[in-house]
């Protein structure tokens, strides 16, 4: 019946959710536990793969919700000294490492890192939270922080130009077009 359901994103959620009810009962003992080793895996393979694209001793992962990410990053790249996790609220318990940081924004566009002092920026999926003016404003800010021949590492979802868009909803279609 999902396979039906599939030009419907609403129908089709409702469908696994009635089929998986774990998947929607966050008190359940399963959904805690394949959410976190996804996650891990996630956090694993994200940093491996943005590893050859970091460069200098201070790296910033800006909107990096926890420190997670950062504790892999570090354990691929020995090099970094200092990692500046910001968001606008903590979502993981704090690391224990000295050299990971967490500051907590003021808002969506403040960045609380001073001008020309990180080498590396990861923002990874946050530009799409965001409307075009605060876009516009968050990456002055980025590359205000970045040092002469920084590299700011950008991920956010694409789609080809190709992709059919019959039959897909309007959520989808908004997402797509960032």
């Amino acid at each position: 019946t999902l396979q039906k359901s599939w030009k419907n994103e609403d129908m089709a959620i409702s469908k696994v959710r009635n089929a998986f009810p774990s998947l929607r009962n966050k008190e359940s003992a399963s959904y805690h536990k394949k959410l976190k080793e996804f996650r891990k895996i996630k956090v694993k393979n994200l940093a491996k793969r943005i590893s050859p694209y970091i460069s200098g001793g201070i790296f910033a992962d800006v909107g990096g919700r926890g420190d997670d990410l950062a504790e892999q990053i570090s354990l691929v790249n020995r090099n970094i000294k200092t990692i500046y996790v910001t968001d606008l609220s903590s979502f993981t318990e704090r690391s224990r490492r000295d050299s990971i940081k967490f500051i907590v924004q003021s808002c969506p566009t403040c960045l609380p890192l001073k001008q020309n002092s990180v080498n590396s920026i990861l923002l990874s999926m946050v530009l799409h939270h965001l409307d075009k003016k605060q876009q516009k404003k968050m990456i002055k800010s980025l590359f205000s922080i970045l040092k002469k021949g920084g590299r700011l590492i950008l991920i956010e979802d694409t789609f080809p130009k190709k992709i059919k868009k019959k039959g897909l909803s309007g959520n989808i279609l908004s997402f797509l077009k960032f």
